[in-house]
């Protein structure tokens, strides 16, 4: 009995020293830590296009998977009637990296690939004979060979005839009268018979479809649309807009897009020479953006 009484006496000083050890711990476990937010994903779209309406607002959540926007993607057209000679990209090609290489998406060689670079002076004494207008007809000879042009430039005493009919070569000397008879008196000078260059087809962005191969026929666009979209240099803008306008629908509008801020005034004063009145501008860096509209 003496021995569980000391026994018992030597428990409660124990725990009288120790008061920890007198009730168990009630209190749970504890570890020092930051909250770090998870990583940031950046939308980035994977090939040129026009961003359509959306609803999606900052603070929604959303599931991977989730489609969150929809683009509109810019078509590129056959910039003249010809035979697609070279196609370049492919689906998922940057359009930049392949005009690096090939200088161009793909090549049209013209339906009406020769000209006759001409000069009236070899024409006929007479002043009206020398005095040519742009689109008129002329009759073309070369040996036994004929054929017929239209003339679609004139520089003073030099003038550009566009070969529709008859077989001539590069290098051939071609005559050219206004009468079919090939008649002296209605000759209106000559030159030789030239190739037009071939045409380069331009984009930017990422291609997402190839719509035509190597051999086929084309047709350049003759329809209207609501919106053309030139995302190329600024030459090419000035010497588009004037023709495109024939092309954009009533209320319809003219997007050129990859103009150097150097270059701006000179698409603007080119927009307004035009019959344009712009409407929109968007700058980023060095890069301009205007949309404008037929008046």
């Amino acid at each position: 009995m003496k021995k569980l009484s000391v026994l018992l006496l030597c428990a409660a000083l124990v725990c009288a020293s120790c008061p920890g050890l007198a009730q168990a711990d009630s209190t749970a476990a504890s570890i020092n830590a930051s909250i770090v937010s998870s990583t940031t994903h950046f939308v980035t779209a994977p090939f040129a296009g026009t961003l359509l309406p959306f609803t999606l607002e900052a603070g929604e959540r959303v599931t991977a998977g989730d489609a969150l926007f929809e683009l509109d993607t810019v078509k590129v057209y056959a910039p003249q009637s010809g035979t697609l000679s070279a196609v370049f990209a492919a689906p998922g090609d940057a359009a930049a990296d392949i005009i690096a290489r090939y200088g161009a998406l793909a090549v049209v060689e013209p339906e009406l690939p020769l000209y006759v670079a001409a000069s009236t002076s070899t024409a006929d004494k007479d002043d009206e004979d020398k005095y040519l207008h742009a689109g008129e007809t002329l009759y073309l000879k070369c040996g036994s060979e004929k054929g017929t042009g239209r003339v679609t430039s004139v520089s003073g005493n030099d003038y550009t005839v566009e070969i529709l009919t008859g077989d001539f070569v590069p290098g051939d000397t071609v005559r050219c009268y206004r009468d079919s008879g090939h008649d002296s008196d209605s000759m209106t000078g000559s030159g030789k018979v030239q190739r037009y260059a071939d045409s380069a087809v331009t984009g930017s962005g990422r291609v997402l479809r190839v719509h035509a191969q190597a051999g086929d026929l084309l047709k350049d666009s003759v329809g209207k649309a609501d919106v053309i979209v030139a995302n190329i240099i600024a030459d090419v803008i000035c010497a588009l807009c004037g023709p495109a306008k024939a092309h954009i629908c009533p209320g319809g509008a003219f997007i050129c897009s990859g103009i150097i801020r150097e270059r701006e005034e000179d698409v603007l004063r080119a927009l307004r020479q035009a019959g344009y009145a712009v409407d929109c501008r968007i700058a980023r860096g060095e890069w301009v953006c205007l949309s404008a509209k037929p008046l």
